[in-house]
């Protein structure tokens, strides 16, 4: 019964944000701004350079019309969006990545971009801090620290249901990361 109620909300959710019209272009003033992104990220991910709104808790089906292309290996099923726009104007290389158990399969609830390794990642993982940080304001959490020569560890900005993280951390070199999703 408590999975039927669960289940029956997630459409409920799915359904009006299909019918959903995103906040773009973005308003100049820096408040109200913050309020469409917000906003917009409530409900979904928008890729503003094609004007495609993509709504967590969407079908797979539907993330196949979208991604440039889709790879299944093991229990995991990815999908690439390529090079789009978010977060106003940020450049990104997005994928979806959700787990598939038999009959299973877990919700679009998240989407990430690997930043990059090494210097590489840390000049993206700085970029997006900054453009975050100047776009959303603060961070509700942060920790950073040094790794040799490297910046590492992990901003997060909350609003709502969604969270906002990147992350740069060393496993045998310094690897760095983009996520936003629905809070677990």
């Amino acid at each position: 019964m408590a999975n039927n109620i669960k289940l029956r909300f997630l459409q409920l959710i799915h359904f009006s944000s299909l019918s959903y019209t995103p906040a773009y272009p973005y308003s100049d003033d820096v408040d109200l701004k913050r309020e469409q992104i917000w906003t917009n990220l409530q409900k979904g991910i928008f890729f503003e350079d094609t004007g495609v709104f993509v709504p967590w808790y969407i079908s797979l089906a539907f993330l196949d019309c979208h991604a440039e292309r889709k790879n299944h290996s093991g229990n995991q099923n990815r999908w690439f969006f390529g090079g789009r726009s978010i977060l106003d104007g940020y450049k990104s290389r997005l994928e979806a990545k959700i787990d598939d158990f038999g009959r299973y399969k877990t919700q679009f609830v998240e989407i990430s971009e690997f930043l990059g390794f090494d210097f590489e990642g840390m000049e993206r993982f700085n970029f997006l801090k900054s453009h975050i940080t100047e776009l959303l304001g603060e961070p509700s959490k942060h920790e950073s620290e040094r790794f040799g020569q490297f910046d590492v560890g992990y901003y997060e900005w909350e609003n709502g249901r969604v969270t906002i993280s990147i992350i740069g951390f060393e496993q045998f070199a310094c690897k760095y990361f983009l996520t936003i999703g629905i809070k677990k």
